[in-house]
């Protein structure tokens, strides 16, 4: 979950690189943008004090939380550790719509 805000400078050049990791890792990963603006609520249920800030899950478990802009290269090496620490798994839709209420 990528929580971002439109007038966010660093989550514009975010958003370009995570474009980019869905073409490459789309098979993989699922990616949900939140606008935080437009989605207070779920932004203070997940605690978040500033964007872009990237919520990490892989089977329903939180792994990580990481705040800032990340270069390509960044977002690769920290999937690259993601995918090496827990075997391939998909997130059922059904789970992200329930985060998104």
């Amino acid at each position: 979950i990528v929580f971002v805000s439109h007038e966010c400078i660093p989550c514009q050049r975010l958003g370009k690189n995570l474009r980019w990791f869905q073409d490459k890792w789309g098979d993989l990963a699922h990616l949900v943008k939140v606008d935080v603006r437009k989605h207070m609520r779920i932004a203070m249920d997940f605690n978040i004090r500033g964007v872009p800030t990237m919520v990490i899950y892989r089977n329903r478990k939180r792994l990580m939380v990481v705040s800032g802009e990340r270069s390509k290269g960044e977002l690769k090496k920290l999937f690259k550790n993601v995918q090496i620490a827990h075997e391939p798994t998909t997130v059922k839709r059904s789970f992200l719509s329930s985060l998104l209420g």
